[in-house]
């Protein structure tokens, strides 16, 4: 463990000098504060990254809403430091490269209990690479997404509207993907491709329309259909024989993971259109 440490420190020390090296050629400033500051803040934010998903390794079952609100706090944290502009992504991914390796490494010398069997070394190898590639992933994205919302509002005066219109409009939305997931549910209980990717077309043709009509934050369509769409899915798989009266209410795991992954992917390409359209006029 002294090793792991005596380690890390000698990278942050590699990395400092990096950061000096960079920050002097673009600024011709040198600022020990400053690159000290940054490295700081960034390395504190992958230990929440790190430790969320280890919570969901070794507490099993249990640790998995853990997991989910550790990230979810982590992602917030992210989102709120990377707004600022102050820290660039090298900061992100050198800290990630060195702290959540060693963090790791360190926790599964204290317990090894989760890597049981002939291969537990592949099975702890595996862990330090899948920590390190979701929190380079997940703070690639949550960047992406800032870059991506800054350029959609750029040269847009956002409509502040009353409380009462917002939550009208937010209802709206939300009876919409109600609908859509529980029809999109029902027909995957059916298990008949044909039908399936059928009405999947029909459903993009429509979200079209709605969202044209209806506005709205893309985020806040994304994040809506995801969440209900997942739990109609997992209540139509528990009753859809029951209450649809289908023999066989196995689902066709491809369609659903296309409509839970592709249909906000949906509302990001619509976002684009909808953004180059308004540039035009």
């Amino acid at each position: 463990m002294f090793g792991l440490l005596v380690l890390a420190v000698v990278i942050l020390i590699i990395s400092f000098n990096v950061m000096y090296l960079v920050d002097q050629k673009e600024q011709n400033i040198f600022s020990l504060k400053i690159i000290s500051t940054r490295l700081l803040i960034t390395s504190s934010i992958q230990v929440i990254w790190t430790i969320a998903y280890l919570f969901y390794v070794y507490l099993y079952s249990q640790g998995e809403l853990i997991a989910i609100v550790t990230y979810f706090i982590a992602s917030y944290v992210t989102k709120l430091t990377m707004d600022k502009k102050i820290i660039k992504l090298r900061y992100w991914f050198i800290s990630n490269l060195v702290i959540s390796p060693v963090l790791t490494s360190m926790w599964i010398r204290y317990d090894t209990s989760p890597f049981q069997g002939p291969f537990r070394s592949i099975g702890m190898l595996s862990v330090l690479l899948v920590i390190s590639v979701i929190n380079l992933i997940g703070q690639l994205g949550i960047w992406s997404a800032i870059k991506f919302y800054n350029w959609e509002s750029q040269g847009k005066v956002r409509d502040k509207l009353p409380l009462k219109q917002s939550l009208i409009k937010g209802v709206k939305i939300l009876s919409f993907q109600i609908a859509l997931s529980l029809g999109l549910s029902i027909i995957l209980v059916m298990n008949n491709l044909i039908v399936s990717y059928s009405v999947i077309a029909f459903s993009l043709y429509l979200i079209f329309i709605i969202r044209k009509k209806l506005g709205g934050h893309y985020i806040f369509w994304a994040i809506s259909w995801g969440i209900i769409f997942w739990e109609i899915v997992k209540l139509s798989f528990e009753y859809g024989h029951i209450i649809f009266k289908v023999q066989d209410a196995d689902f066709n795991e491809e369609l659903v993971m296309i409509c839970l992954i592709g249909f906000p992917i949906y509302h990001i390409l619509l976002t684009v259109y909808f953004k180059l359209k308004g540039d035009k006029k």
